[in-house]
C-alpha cells in the first residue's frame, strides 16, 4: 500500500546543500528543481541514496516521493532501462472495464480505475455508502495526466461497474499564489445522510508549500463528481471554495498522509461531522532532536465547508515514549505516521498511528487514541493519553539492493524487493457494541521465502492453518456488526482471488466480505495481527502477543495472524 519512504527532517542548511548532488546525474532536458520544502529535499536524498536515515524518522507517503522522483527524472532513467509493454483495453469498450478472474476458487476482481494507461494507480481507499450498501466511492493515486493526482471513483450497484474522474482540486491556490502540481493520499467517506467527501494533499514540486483539501458530492450525486463543500447558489456547479484543512507555506513544514472519516451514525449526537487526522511533519522545532512528525486532527460540522484548526492529538507517555522527542516534552509520543480515525456508534472518535519514540531499532509501536463522544475534539486537551496496542516490528532490509531493485533508503520484502509499509498499514474498526479491532502488517516473522505449511491462526486457543499467504497492508472496516477487509499485494501475474480458507476465520468476527491478492512466486509472507478489545476498555488496552508478558489488566481477547 503506502511505501517505506522516508522525508526530510534535517537542518534547513543541509537540505538547500543538497541540490547539486541530487541532481547532478539527472536526464539530460528533464529540468527537474531541488524541492524547497525541507522535508521533501531529505527524503528524495535518502531516496536516492545520498542520504541515511536516523532510527526515528518516519515514512512519507509515496505518492508524495513519486512525485518528487518524477521530477528529478530517475523514473525516466529507469524507464529507459526496461523494455516492454502489454495491451491496453478490450476494442469497443469505454475505458478499460476490465474483469480479472483466475487465482483460488472463485477469484473475480473488477477494476475500480477506468483510464486505459499503464501509470501508477496506489494508495487506494473505499468508503460505502451507510443509507445504500449498492454506494461506493474509492479512491486512488493516480499519474495518468502527469505529476501525482488523485483519482476518484463510483459505483452504484455494489462495485460491479465503475467510473471514474480526477475531482476538481485544480483551482484551489496554495499560499505561493500558484495551483499545485500534484495530489497525494486520496481519502474518501460518507456521512450519515449519504452526502459524499473527497480530499487529498496538494504539494508544489518546485516551492514549500502544502495543504489539505477537501471537496463534497451532494447525496443524490454519490461521488458521480465533486464540487465546493460550501452551501453556495450554484454549489454544485463551483469548484471552489474548497474545504482547507491545513494550509503551510514554511520550508519546515509539509503535511502528509491525511485520512478522513464521518459520523455516518444516525443515531450519534454528532451525526454527519466530518474529521480528518494527518502527519505534520516539521524539520525545525527548535527542542528536543529538532524535528518531529506528531498525528493532528481538525473537524467540520458543517458539511466540510470550514474546518477547525489542526491540533496535535499524540499526546505524551513517559511509560512508552521514551527516545527522540522533538517537542519540550522529553516523553511527547511525536515521531509518527499513518493515523486511521474511526467513529464508534455514540460519536467518539479513536484514531490509530504507528510511533518511533522508542528506543531499540527495528522496534517501533501501534498507539492509539481517543475523544469521547460529550467532548470538543478541537480542543487537543480533550483527547486521551495515547496507550500502546502492540510492537510494530520494523526490520526488513533495506536498500539499495540491484538484486530486487530496491531503492537507497527504502525497506524491501525479499526476494523481490516489494515495499513493505507498516507504519501505513495500520487501521482500526469499531463494531455497533463498541468493540475496537486494529489491523496492521509488519515483519516480525521476516525470513526466507514461504515454503512451509504457513500462517497460523489463533482465536481463545482455536488454530486453523492458513496456508502460505502474504501481506503488504490491511484495511478493514466494521459497521452494524459487519466487516470489509481488503488486503492489497501486487505479484508477478497481477492476479487475485477472495481468500476462502480465510473466509471461514473471520467469519467468528462477523466479516462479511474478505479479498485478497496472491503473493507471486517466492514472495515472503509478512504477517497481519488483529486486536479484538473489550468494549470496557474502549479501545485502550489489548491482549500481549506472542513471548509476550502478560498483563492482569488487559483483556484475554486476540486474534494473531502470522507466519508459522
Amino acid at each position: 500500500m503506502k511505501g517505506k519512504l522516508y522525508r526530510s527532517l534535517g537542518p534547513v542548511a543541509a537540505s538547500f546543500l543538497l541540490g547539486a548532488m541530487l541532481f547532478g546525474s539527472q536526464p539530460a532536458g528533464v529540468g527537474a528543481k531541488m524541492p524547497r520544502n525541507n522535508v521533501l529535499a531529505r527524503a528524495l536524498a535518502i531516496e536516492l541514496g545520498k542520504q541515511k536515515a536516523p532510527k526515528w524518522l518516519m515514512p512519507l507517503s509515496s505518492g508524495v516521493m513519486y512525485t518528487l522522483l518524477q521530477a528529478s527524472g530517475t523514473l525516466e532513467a529507469r524507464a529507459n532501462n526496461a523494455s516492454g509493454a502489454g495491451p491496453l483495453s478490450a476494442a469497443k469498450t469505454q475505458g478499460c472495464q476490465n474483469v480479472f478472474t483466475g487465482g483460488a476458487v472463485g477469484g473475480r476482481n473488477i477494476r475500480v480505475n477506468q483510464d486505459c494507461s499503464l501509470r501508477r494507480q496506489a494508495e487506494e481507499t473505499i468508503a460505502v455508502n451507510p443509507n445504500n450498501p449498492n454506494s461506493l466511492i474509492a479512491g486512488q493515486n493516480d499519474s495518468r495526466i502527469g505529476f501525482n493526482h488523485c483519482g476518484y471513483d463510483w459505483s452504484f450497484d455494489g462495485g460491479k461497474t465503475w467510473g471514474d474522474q480526477i475531482p476538481p482540486f485544480w483551482q484551489f491556490q496554495l499560499l505561493d499564489g500558484h495551483t499545485s502540481d500534484a495530489c497525494s493520499d486520496p481519502t474518501a467517506a460518507f456521512d450519515a445522510a449519504g452526502n459524499a467527501y473527497a480530499g487529498g494533499i496538494l504539494f508544489d514540486v518546485a516551492s514549500p508549500v502544502s495543504a489539505v483539501v477537501v471537496a463534497k458530492s451532494n447525496a443524490h450525486i454519490g461521488g458521480a463528481f465533486y464540487h465546493s463543500p460550501a452551501n453556495l447558489s450554484f454549489q454544485e456547479y463551483r469548484d471552489v471554495p474548497l474545504g482547507v484543512v491545513a494550509n503551510d507555506t514554511g520550508p519546515a513544514i509539509f503535511n502528509d498522509k491525511e485520512l478522513m472519516t464521518a459520523d455516518a451514525h444516525s443515531g450519534s449526537p454528532k451525526a454527519n461531522n466530518v474529521y480528518m487526522t494527518w502527519t505534520r511533519f516539521n524539520s525545525a522545532t527548535g527542542a528536543g532532536i529538532g524535528a518531529n512528525s506528531p498525528i493532528y486532527f481538525s473537524q467540520s460540522t458543517d458539511g466540510g465547508a470550514t474546518w477547525s484548526p489542526g491540533v496535535e492529538i499524540s499526546g505524551a507517555n513517559p511509560a512508552i515514549c521514551t527516545d527522540f522527542s522533538g517537542e519540550l516534552d522529553p516523553n511527547a509520543c511525536d515521531q509518527d505516521q499513518g493515523s486511521f480515525p474511526v467513529v464508534g456508534p455514540d460519536g467518539t472518535i479513536y484514531v490509530s498511528f504507528g510511533n518511533g519514540n522508542t528506543p531499540l531499532p527495528g522496534v517501533n509501536q501501534v498507539l492509539l487514541v481517543k475523544c469521547p463522544a460529550a467532548a470538543d475534539c478541537s480542543n487537543s486537551a480533550s483527547w486521551t493519553q495515547p496507550v500502546k496496542v502492540n510492537d510494530l516490528i520494523d526490520n526488513a532490509p533495506i536498500g539499495p539492493d540491484p538484486g530486487t531493485g530496491c531503492p537507497g533508503g527504502r525497506e524491501c520484502l525479499p526476494p523481490n524487493g516489494y515495499r513493505v509499509p507498516e507504519f501505513t498499514s495500520i487501521s482500526v474498526s469499531v463494531d455497533n457494541s463498541g468493540k475496537l479491532y486494529t489491523v496492521w502488517a509488519d515483519f516480525r516473522n521476516g525470513g526466507p521465502p514461504c515454503t512451509g505449511p504457513g500462517v497460523l491462526f489463533s482465536i481463545n486457543g482455536r488454530r486453523r492453518n492458513l496456508g502460505c499467504r502474504g501481506e503488504r497492508g490491511a484495511r478493514r472496516q466494521v459497521r452494524r456488526n459487519r466487516a470489509v477487509a481488503a488486503w492489497e499485494q501486487r505479484d508477478s501475474q497481477r492476479r487475485g482471488a477472495v481468500d476462502r480458507v480465510l473466509r471461514p476465520v473471520l467469519r467468528q468476527l462477523r466479516v462479511h466480505r474478505v479479498q485478497r491478492h496472491h503473493p507471486g512466486q517466492g514472495e515472503q509472507p509478512g504477517r497481519v495481527s488483529f486486536d479484538l478489545i473489550h468494549p470496557a476498555h474502549h479501545g485502550l488496552d489489548a491482549e500481549p502477543g506472542p513471548g509476550e508478558q502478560p498483563d492482569p489488566g488487559r483483556v484475554p481477547r486476540r486474534l494473531h495472524v502470522g507466519r508459522r
